[in-house]
């Protein structure tokens, strides 16, 4: 599936194609290890969603 694909899927809306594919073809051309949200996703995930934190125990977590 390449960026083309994926901005001609029937789901999917955007205000400015040309913007949207940009970006789209910036991080395939960068690779994945500049992307760093999966890596960190599971852990910070986790603490946003955990009942038992208060905003207050998650703050260092989000300033690390």
């Amino acid at each position: 599936m390449n960026v083309e694909d994926v901005l001609n899927h029937l789901s999917v809306r955007v205000q400015d194609r040309k913007v949207v594919l940009r970006r789209l073809n910036d991080l395939v051309k960068d690779g994945s290890n500049q992307l760093v949200i999966q890596r960190r996703s599971a852990k910070y995930t986790a603490i946003e969603y955990d009942p038992k934190l208060t905003k207050e125990d998650k703050v260092p977590f989000i300033i690390e």
